[in-house]
């Protein structure tokens, strides 16, 4: 039995790191800015990312928070520039895409 448990603490660590494996996109141009019924703030771009995200978006997190404040400000100034941006995201297990970095 104890065997059993560590086993199934193993494998739930495993699937945790590999959810959270981040993904980096570099040129990529915004398509547009939004805040979902979640009240989460995220983007879209014009290309495509190399993996696939829910609805095509990487959030960016709760419009209140000074982190996304920082994000959003970065996006609508690439977004107003034409400027191409650089994106880290991580997939999460229910497949949507959380930034964790932006620049421009």
């Amino acid at each position: 039995m104890k065997f059993k448990a560590m086993a199934a603490i193993a494998l739930a660590s495993l699937l945790t790191c590999a959810s959270a494996i981040a993904t980096e996109d570099d040129g990529k141009t915004i398509q547009g800015v939004g805040v979902g019924v979640n009240q989460s703030v995220y983007v879209t771009f014009n290309e495509p990312l190399q993996v696939t995200c829910a609805y095509n978006t990487v959030n960016l997190g709760d419009p209140n928070s000074a982190y996304t404040k920082a994000l959003l400000a970065i996006v609508l100034t690439a977004e107003a520039s034409s400027r191409p941006v650089r994106v880290v995201y991580s997939s999460q297990s229910d497949g949507t895409c959380v930034a964790t970095l932006i620049s421009a």
